[in-house]
Formats: structure tokens, sequence, C-alpha cells
């Protein structure tokens, strides 16, 4: 008994070993195009938050951004990647890409849990980390929130089952820790809560025993209790004005928003960006199962029993998504792919599809198990099945690396060049005392998105400790938010910046630690030029030259705007 123990526990670690030793090189090949890659737009406040703040720790308790979401267990991620690896993009890079490749990992054990056989499980595992449009969602460092939201989740599912199966009671704690994570780490880890209920009821219903009925009514009260718990938290810390940035559009526009995000799906599903061949790979996965089918002699509906769960754990977490999101997709553009010209927002719109392409990938599983059991006597069909598998998996590797070196030549040609200079000028500055301005003028008009991050963007460059950290800057447009060392900051120190009004309401600082937020905007030019702290530097189209004297004569005519300009 004991060799035959040691002989099942070593091939287990053979297969865990051999599916880690997968998932590290699909990471890898999709990183490598990305290794040079900057950050870009929101990443530039989070590597901020990361370098200035004094403590990680004070990330975990409390609204850190002033906005509409409530992050805060990644907030506190982020600043610890930050003290371990810096804001240097390839790092940062490979991280995603490793929480990526792990949500894969774990695709497959949940689908192994939920009736699907290794070969089956393993497709819908790959499928997921090579598609373009869960690639894309992990290549935009700002979508960690998505990655760690989703990892945990799958982790609270894999337990939650575990437990029900009848395991430890430490299973259950195992599971509804990893939920709370899940959910504290972005609102789109609320689609977990109907998959897990779900799956919890599926076990009431048809519990044989009174112990199994009682684990399934413990996860079920678990799973609100934990629910409610983060709903009240968020409610209570958040800032109630931000709460309606999305909220105060009314029921119809949740309706609307869940409807939109499955027009758009189909889109995400097939990218319609690449080569014909890589249209043609993603298409395999479709044609071949439907010719097979077509083609089976007799289709028995006990082929697709075993993979129920499977499927329905999926088609719960897409519809959850679809709810969870509605108010959020509802206000969004949402642009899938063009076959031939790269879009940013359509990279950035991928996140909202990123927890849905998981119960996608587990439809997907169930699929690949009821073709494997149709198809169980036909050697011919299986091989057709496994030529296009591969056929799909290779193409859909090559499409999402062909996105990965778009990516990275539109961040590193875009805001890159232009933040290093402006990263110079603000460092030639001679004296920075607390609460100084900085304005940094005639940025070019394609670089919207480093002129509402500058503040930040900057910042983030900047070592802690730095004077700089303490001063104000902008171009002739405030950014959204600045982010200062408040410590030595005197009382007034943004004047003659104004604070903006949102909702018919004055939105005051956030206070976070160290640092405080502050939102504001430019109303009084001629005030502004005058400011004796204030400096000036303009774009000649090479660096940042200092025209401070010339703006202060009215050699050189400067006009400041009263709006917080979007991207």
């Amino acid at each position: 008994m004991r060799a035959e123990f040691r002989e099942e526990r070593k091939g287990r670690k053979l297969k865990v070993g051999l599916a880690s030793g997968g998932a590290g090189i699909l990471a890898w090949l999709l990183w490598y195009p990305m290794r040079h890659s900057a950050p870009f737009l929101d990443d530039y406040l989070f590597l901020a938050l990361g370098v200035h703040v004094d403590s990680p720790w004070s990330l975990l308790f409390g609204d850190v951004t002033g906005s509409f979401f409530f992050r805060p267990f990644v907030m506190f991620l982020w600043a610890v990647s930050v003290r371990a690896f810096g804001v240097d993009g390839p790092a940062q890079y490979a991280l995603n890409m490793a929480l990526h490749a792990a949500n894969g990992l774990l695709l497959l054990v949940l689908a192994r849990r939920y009736g699907a056989r290794a070969g089956s499980a393993a497709f819908a595992a790959v499928f997921f980390v090579v598609h373009p449009t869960t690639f894309s969602a992990a290549a935009w460092l700002s979508d960690r929130f998505d990655l760690v939201a989703l990892l945990f989740g799958l982790v609270a599912l894999i337990m939650l089952d575990a437990f029900l199966e009848g395991r430890r009671r430490v299973a259950l704690a195992a599971a509804l820790g990893s939920l709370v994570l899940a959910l504290l780490s972005k609102e789109i880890a609320y689609a977990m809560v109907p998959t897990g209920f779900a799956m919890a009821a599926k076990h009431w219903c048809c519990g044989m025993d009174t112990g199994s009925r009682r684990r399934a009514l413990a996860a079920m009260l678990g799973i609100l209790a934990c629910t409610a718990i983060c709903l009240c938290v968020r409610v209570l810390i958040l800032r109630p004005v931000a709460a309606t940035m999305f909220l105060d559009r009314g029921i119809a526009s949740l309706w609307n928003g869940f409807i939109k995000f499955f027009r758009y799906l189909p889109g995400f599903i097939v990218v319609r960006h690449g080569g014909l061949s890589a249209m043609f790979a993603q298409c395999m996965l479709v044609i071949v199962p439907v010719a097979l089918v077509a083609g089976a002699r007799r289709l028995e509906l006990r082929a697709l029993v075993p993979a129920a769960s499977c499927a329905g754990a999926g088609v719960l977490l897409i519809v959850g998504c679809a709810a969870a999101q509605a108010p959020v997709t509802h206000a969004s553009p949402l642009q899938p792919y063009a076959p031939s010209v790269f879009r940013f927002i359509s990279l950035a719109d991928s996140r909202f599809y990123y927890v849905a392409f998981a119960g996608v990938a587990l439809v997907g599983a169930a699929a690949g198990e009821a073709l494997l059991r149709i198809t169980a006597s036909h050697r011919m069909a299986r091989a057709a099945l496994a030529a296009a598998i591969t056929i799909a998996a290779i193409g859909m590797t090559a499409q999402s690396r062909g996105i990965a070196r778009e990516w990275s030549a539109f961040v590193n040609g875009g805001d890159a060049p232009l933040l290093a200079a402006a990263v110079q000028a603000v460092r030639s500055l001679p004296a920075a005392t607390p609460g100084c301005k900085i304005f940094l003028l005639d940025l070019p008009d394609p670089d919207d998105s480093l002129e509402s991050m500058l503040d930040v963007a900057v910042k983030q460059a900047l070592p802690r400790g730095d004077p700089r950290a303490a001063c104000f800057i902008q171009s002739e447009h405030s950014p959204w938010y600045y982010l200062l060392e408040a410590t030595q900051l005197p009382p007034g120190a943004e004047s003659p910046l104004n604070e903006i009004l949102f909702a018919g309401k004055p939105y005051p600082p956030l206070r976070v630690a160290n640092l405080e937020y502050y939102y504001l905007k430019a109303v009084n030019t001629p005030a502004i030029i005058a400011a004796p702290d204030a400096s000036f530097y303009a774009w000649n189209g090479q660096r940042f030259a200092n025209v401070t004297a010339l703006v202060r004569s009215g050699k050189r005519i400067v006009k400041f705007y009263d709006n917080r300009r979007p991207f």
C-alpha cells in the first residue's frame, strides 16, 4: 500500500510540475515582446503610491483614491511589488504575466473538480492563457486588479468544492477568506458570489445525508455573510459623492449595460486583429467541434452529464460578470480590436471580459469533455479535434504576441520619451519648497494620456523623500488628481489652484498616510502666473525649457483651463 501511495504521489507531483512548467513557458512567451515596455496612464498612480507611501499597510485600510472603486488589497500588493521590484517595466510586466498564468493553472484545477478530464481541462487553461482578449487585459499593468480578483475567486471556488465534498472545515475557512480577498481586490469579484452560492445550493438539493446538507447550508450562509460584510465596508469607507459616479443613472442603465456586455462579447471571443491565419486558428475551435457533432452517428445526452457542473458554473460566471459591471459597461464605449489598427481602448476594454473568459473557458472545458466522450471510439475524429486545438493554441499565442509587440511600441513611442523629458525638467528645479507649482506647457496633442496623469507620472520616477514630491505638477490642464507628500505642506498650499466640485459639492483633499490627494482646477490665470512658488517649462520638441521669466514678463502668453481634462 505504501509503495502504491508513493507512486501515486510521485505521479501527482509530475503532473503538477508539467502543468506549472507549461504555464511558465506560455507566460514567458507572452512577456518577452513586452520586456522593454514602459508603464502607461493609471499605472503611474499605483507606482507613485508604492514609491512614496510610508507603509504599504496603510493602503489596506480606507479609501486610497477618492474615486468610485474600493480595491484595498491590490493597492497594498501594488505597493509591495514596487518595494520588491521597483518601478521598472520588465519586472512589473513579468508579475502580471505570472498572475495570468497562475489563473490558467487554477482554471485547470477547477475544471477537473467540476467533472472535466485532464485533456479538456488543460484545453480550457491554455485557451484562457493565450487568448488575445485575456492576454490584452493582463498586458496592461493597471488591470492587475482583475488578475488578483480572479485568482482568489478561483481559489475560493476550488476550496468551496473541496469542503462540499466532505473535507475539513479549514477548507471552508480558506474558501471564505479567499472570497473576501477577491471582493477586496475588485468589484468584478462579486460575479463569483452567485457561482459559489449555486454550487453550494446544488449540493444542498442533491445531498443524500444530513452532513452533506449541513455543509452546503454553512457554505451558503458563509458566502452571504462575506458578501454583506464587504458591501457594508465599501459603503462605510468610500466617499458618498464618489458612489454616484456610475450608479445614479437608474435601473434602465443597468439593463442596458447588461445587454451591451453580451452584444460585444462575440467581438472579444473572435478577435479580428492580426493575420488571416490567426483568425482561422480561432475559427477552428468552432468549425471542427461542430463538424464532429454533426457527423456523429448518435449523440447521447449521457455524454453531457459529467461536465454539466463545469458548464453551469461557466454560464453563471459569465452572467455574473455582465451584471456586476453593468453600471460601468453602460457608460463605456466597448470597442473590440479592429483588423489592422492597434487602439489602446480595445486593449483596455478587454478588462471587462477577463473574469468572464474564465467562465467561457469552463464552458469550453465542458464542451471538450462532451466531445471526447462522443468521439471515444473514433480515432480520426479525436485526431481532428486534437489538431484543431493545437492549431488554435499556436495561432492565438502568435496573435497575442503580435498584440504585445504593438502594445510595447505604443507605450514606448508615446508617453515614455516625453515623460523622461518632463522628469528631467522637474529634477532641474534648483529649489523646491513644499506646495510649489511646476507647470509643463505645450505638451503635444497626442499625449492627452500623459497630461491627464502628469503629476503622478513624474512622481513615480522621483525617489522617496525627493522634495519635489511635495509640489503640484501639471500642464495647462489640471490632471485627474495630484498626489503630494503632505507632512510638510503649509495650510492653503494649493492656492491659487481651486477645489473642484463633484455632483455640486466640494471635493476636498483625501489623506492617505503621509500622502494627500488634491482634486483641483486652474481658474485664475493671472494669479497662477504671479504665484512666487510657480515655475514654468515649455516643450520645444526636444526638451522642456525654463520659460518662467518670459511668462512672468508677459512675453510668453499662457492660458490655463478650468476643467480636469478627460482622457
